[in-house]
């Protein structure tokens, strides 16, 4: 047992604490994660009672932060389950959070002690009996502290994490994230105050709870647009929704939305990867993401995003597969490697890993089953000239001058097609060889050389795509501390007014974004 095992037991003990958040039903952590690698979507949530459906903007708002304006109060039975599923939805983000701590950023950290928030909820509880006392009010207040300083406090860890890594940790770890986790991540996100970052994790955390994988890579909704504006509007809104600053009238959020609709038909009209990659056609998504600011966080624009998300989501798996049907894979992988792979998953909310999708498991399945198939026909075939060889008893036939076989027996219909067949291969591979010019399928992607420049060192190799820097780091990158390579990210945009980019965008060797800066904003990934 540990030490804050003990403590809740002596508070028990002690009538200090009874069974609220601590022993409701199961544990937060164990909810959290589920046995199986199998992931879980919002159709699990969808039949269960609404966490927050008694509960208005006023009955919430002081619990969610200390310093809100003190507002009408609402019941405290509705104040008092909201407290409860207020505490219980941040166990559920710090589980995941110090998870998070622990195996991607290789910290021996014990995570926020939560004693203080569920004594004062303890209280709350107990003063909620007589909402007329003087107590209540002052139970009221000491638990809005205590769940303000604990929200402060996952926030600021939570900025350390970056959205590639979160998105990573979501998609891989073992045992796989509930549907619970992955919305009480999503309604967490929703409730901070707006950066790129926040937008980003919720855009992820809820594409991936409003589908679930179909064939290969590709996704399904799992409900119609209507039923997820339903959705969005009565689970995931939150006291934050109070806050002015989130807009919630048609002219904030349609043009944002049909922004969104423009770019699922723009994909749809698509007839191969090179040419969405031509037009910049996932960084003008992500931009427009961006652009949406505060507004991205409404029902109608989130719904449109999720949307869009899954249809350029599938129909980039089909283009890529059918460059893997045209024997087009090494052509692609080696133009655009896995250097769009992050500025891909950024506008998409999602992992994207070109490689893997011109290498789908399926696809050597299915020339498996069509060798096997071949090999059923040829025995059938087999059996068949067998019987029709089997010998009678009718009399030879003298050969015939005239006979369709030539020297040593062979078919000279047969012979005449092969060469035919041999000189048109021969003038088809002189002709795209010599007489046609080579396709501009990644013209706008070109090398730089960095061999005699100060990054010499730290970047093996360079392209650059539009505005955008993308650089593949050596090991030495791994030896700077956090500074240093905050600084050459600094040093890497000053580059960028010279060569002409504003984006500089790193990778390792083994494809993961190291790091990421436009605007004077830098942010670097310790992996």
């Amino acid at each position: 047992m540990t030490v804050f095992e003990d403590l809740i037991v002596e508070l028990q003990e002690e009538n200090l604490l009874e069974d609220t958040v601590l022993t409701h039903g199961v544990s937060a952590k164990s909810s959290a994660f589920v046995n199986g690698s199998e992931e879980h979507d919002f159709a699990e949530l969808i039949d269960a009672e609404p966490l927050f459906d008694e509960v208005t903007p006023e009955t919430g708002a002081a619990i969610v932060g200390a310093d809100a304006a003190a507002p009408k109060r609402g019941s405290s039975s509705a104040a008092h389950k909201f407290a409860i599923e207020q505490v219980a939805t941040f166990q559920m983000v710090e589980h995941v959070v110090t998870s998070i701590e622990r195996s991607r950023l290789d910290r021996d950290t014990q995570g926020f002690d939560e004693l203080r928030t569920k004594a004062a909820l303890h209280k709350f509880r107990q003063a909620s009996a007589d909402p007329s006392s003087t107590a209540f009010p002052e139970a009221e207040a000491g638990l809005a502290h205590e769940v303000a300083v604990w929200q402060k406090n996952l926030a600021e860890r939570d900025s350390d994490i970056p959205v590639p890594m979160m998105r990573q940790y979501c998609e891989t770890c073992q045992p796989a994230l509930s549907a619970q986790a992955l919305f009480s991540l999503a309604r967490f996100y929703r409730s901070l105050p707006y950066s790129e970052s926040s937008r980003g994790k919720f855009e992820f955390l809820v594409t991936r709870l409003f589908s679930r994988k179909s064939n290969g890579e590709r996704r399904t909704v799992i409900c119609t647009k209507e039923e997820m504006l339903g959705h969005l509007n009565s689970r995931f809104r939150d006291v934050s929704d109070s806050d002015v600053n989130i807009p919630d009238s048609i002219s904030d959020t349609v043009p944002n939305a049909a922004t969104f609709d423009n770019f699922k038909a723009e994909a749809e009209k698509a007839r191969s990867f090179a040419e969405l990659i031509e037009v910049n056609f996932f960084g003008r998504l992500y931009q427009s993401k961006e652009a949406a600011g505060k507004s991205f966080f409404t029902p109608t624009v989130t719904a449109a995003a999720i949307a869009s998300n899954i249809a350029i989501g599938n129909k980039l798996a089909d283009l890529l597969n059918n460059e893997r049907l045209a024997k087009k894979n090494k052509e692609i992988l080696e133009k655009y490697s896995s250097l769009y792979d992050e500025p891909i998953s950024s506008a998409l909310g999602r992992t994207i890993g070109i490689e893997s999708l011109l290498s789908e498991p399926d696809a050597d399945a299915a020339e498996n089953g069509v060798e096997e198939q071949a090999e059923d026909s040829d025995t059938y075939r087999e059996v068949i000239d067998l019987r029709r060889d089997a010998p009678t008893k009718a009399k030879p036939k003298k050969s015939s001058g005239k006979s369709m076989f030539g020297l040593a027996g062979v078919n000279r219909w047969l012979l005449v097609t092969t060469m035919v067949v041999i000189v048109l291969s021969v003038g088809l591979f002189l002709w795209a060889n010599y007489f046609v010019d080579s396709p501009v399928g990644a013209q706008n992607v070109k090398s730089i050389d960095i061999s005699s420049t100060q990054f010499k060192d730290i970047v093996k190799e360079a392209r650059l795509s539009g505005e955008t820097f993308y650089g593949i780091t050596s090991p030495a990158w791994d030896n700077l501390t956090k500074e240093s390579q905050q600084d050459v990210m600094t040093r890497l945009l000053k580059f960028g007014a010279e060569k002409g980019f504003k984006r500089v965008s790193l990778i390792n060797g083994k494809g993961q974004t190291v790091g990421y800066a436009v605007d004077g904003r830098v942010e670097v990934y310790r992996l």
